[in-house]
């Protein structure tokens, strides 16, 4: 047989979940205690790779960028620096 409760007990139980709810969100009792505490390595690794990435997105933009013709036309060399025929 079902045991109904009063609307006061209801309310009264109510208000002890929400309390240990709000207890658990401050002193953190709510977390797994198996869960994995992330280091100060964790971050510096992370800011070390998009850094490495960006280097290397940048970098590949360079070369590519400067592998492309541009249009200009090449600079003559200067006199001096072209090789004379000898008779």
């Amino acid at each position: 047989m079902e045991r109904r409760i009063s609307l006061e007990d209801q309310h009264d139980v109510e208000q002890d979940e929400r309390q240990r709810v709000v207890t658990a969100l401050v002193y953190g009792d709510d977390s797994a205690p198996d869960t994995p505490v992330p280091g100060p390595w964790g971050a510096l690794l992370a800011g070390l790779a998009i850094a490495l990435a960006v280097c290397m997105v940048v970098g590949m933009g360079t070369l590519v960028s400067s592998s492309l013709p541009t249009g200009k036309p090449s600079p003559s060399p200067h006199p001096s620096a072209v090789a004379t025929p000898h008779r």
